[in-house]
């Protein structure tokens, strides 16, 4: 045992190792799919073979193909930011949608103030008009909310404008819309005749 311990010293065998992988010992542990690479230390002069058994006269070793795992390096530092990219090309417009559907209007009229007022042909969801203390209430079929309405009025008179209060007016229990136009410098006007539309 002394006699091997003389022999099988750490020099010799990092030089052996160092000479056997140097050879093409490296590529067989490459390709070779152990886990162990065995080999055999020859007592007297140090010879280093691979071999699954060993001979009289030399010494059977064995380390791992793959070392352990080394200990987690520290993260990087956070690298620079890169440049912004190019904006893209401006894209095609768009083909035209189709025409939507007309919108539905619950009910318009032209009306001139009087007592009754006038409403002329073509009406539609408008039942009738009356004119007294310079406002014109009109009425709308039962089947429309008149307080849930907003009520559009115009005038071919450029001067002449029109508020229009929905449920501000009534008949019996029959409630209205109430129209009321003004003139120039806020004058009331009751006679400029008016549109009316409900949508």
């Amino acid at each position: 045992m002394r006699t091997i311990r003389q022999h099988l010293t750490y020099p010799k065998i990092a030089a052996t190792l160092a000479l056997f992988l140097a050879a093409g010992a490296g590529a067989w542990a490459a390709t070779s799919t152990s886990p162990t690479i065995h080999a055999c230390y020859k007592k007297r002069g140090g010879a280093l073979r691979i071999a699954g058994r060993c001979r009289r006269g030399e010494l059977a070793l064995s380390w791992s193909r793959i070392g352990p795992t080394g200990a987690k390096g520290p993260a990087g530092a956070k690298g620079p930011a890169g440049k912004r990219g190019a904006t893209g090309a401006t894209g095609l417009p768009g083909a035209k949608g189709e025409t939507g559907p007309a919108g539905q209007v619950r009910a318009f009229a032209t009306i001139t103030p009087g007592s009754p007022a006038t409403i002329k042909a073509g009406a539609h969801g408008v039942v009738s008009a009356k004119t007294s203390g310079g406002i014109t209430c009109v009425f709308l079929e039962p089947s429309i909310k008149v307080a849930s309405t907003s009520p559009v009025v115009t005038s071919k008179i450029e001067d002449v404008t029109f508020a229009a209060s929905p449920g501000s007016c009534s008949e019996g229990t029959t409630e209205g819309v109430q129209v009321k136009g003004y003139g120039p410098g806020g004058v009331s006007n009751t006679t400029e005749t008016f549109s009316i539309v409900v949508p």
